[in-house]
Order: structure tokens, then C-alpha cells, then sequence
């Protein structure tokens, strides 16, 4: 593709200098200002209570709306691009969920809590949904099987640093 006369030169170069810092300049106006925006949250569980098993393998998810200065928003949305959040929550209720089965519960006083402490303090939460998580469990279950182990090592280059040695539990 060829330029046109008027464009290459100087008067190009000066025309294409203007036009960056007239959109950088534009780009912080518009930053500056107030903005909302919407995310959504993996749960992530710090700890389980004793004696409970997770039964969903896929976690919960939270949408969030927060409102604060341009900066701080681009700022979290590229921090959430590059690495997507998991909230951290510790500390779930155990209560009877439908049909008779046993969650992990948060309220919503809880969620803001959390979201709160994941979020930079120049940001305002507006809405979080759903309300409340439920997150199925079950008791553990543990069982003694019997096993009978056929280990085969047949590769003399392989050197153990000490015997193997197995041991029943019981």
C-alpha cells in the first residue's frame, strides 16, 4: 500500500504524534472519572470443616458490581483478566439444605465481608448476587480395603535411595 504525498514526511509524523497524545489524553479523562463495572467470582474454600467432603467438584460462583475511580477499576479488571479471582472464604455454616441434604452456607453478610477484603479500598460494592451460596457436602466415609500391591520394578538403572517398604494399616 502506497501513502499518499501529504501523508508521509513530516507533516505525517506530526499528525500521528498528535493523534496519540490527543488519545492518551482522552484516555485519562476518561479514567478520571467515576465507573461501574461487573465481575464474577470463583468461590475458593480456605478450609472445610472436620468429618466433610466437598460434593460438587465445580465451585460457586458470585457476580459482583462495583463502582469507584477509572484507575482502580482498570486496574482489578486487568488483574482479573490475567489472573481470575477466587474469593477466599473461611468459616461456612453447615445447615440442612433442600431434599435433606447437608451445605456449606454463606451469608450475605459473610459474602460482603469477604468480597470486602478482596477488594482495593477505593472501591464500592453495589450489589452481589446470588445473596447467599450453598455448597453441597457429605460425611466423610472412610473404609479399610483389603489390598493385595503387585509392585514390578524391572529397570536396574533405576537406583532407590532406600528400600521399599510396605506396611498395612491395620
Amino acid at each position: 500500500m502506497k501513502w499518499p504525498e501529504r501523508v508521509r514526511g513530516k507533516a505525517g509524523l506530526i499528525f500521528l504524534i498528535c493523534l496519540a497524545t490527543s488519545t492518551l489524553f482522552w484516555f485519562l479523562q476518561t479514567l478520571n472519572k467515576t465507573h461501574q463495572t461487573t465481575l464474577n467470582l470463583t468461590l475458593d474454600l480456605s478450609s472445610i470443616p472436620q468429618g466433610w467432603v466437598l460434593d460438587k467438584q465445580q465451585k460457586p460462583q458470585i457476580q459482583i458490581r462495583v463502582r469507584g475511580p477509572g484507575f482502580a477499576l482498570l486496574g482489578l479488571n486487568i488483574t482479573h483478566f490475567w489472573n481470575p479471582s477466587k474469593l477466599q472464604l473461611n468459616s461456612p455454616s453447615l445447615k440442612q439444605g433442600k431434599e435433606g441434604t447437608n451445605v456449606l452456607y454463606w451469608s450475605s453478610e459473610e459474602l460482603q465481608e469477604g468480597v470486602g477484603q478482596y477488594l482495593p479500598s477505593s472501591l464500592q460494592l453495589l450489589s452481589l448476587k446470588p445473596k447467599q451460596v450453598e455448597w453441597p457436602v457429605q460425611p466423610l466415609v472412610q473404609m479399610v480395603l483389603p489390598l493385595c500391591p503387585k509392585v514390578w520394578v524391572q529397570d536396574k538403572a533405576w537406583k532407590l535411595s532406600r528400600p521399599l517398604k510396605l506396611s498395612p494399616s491395620s
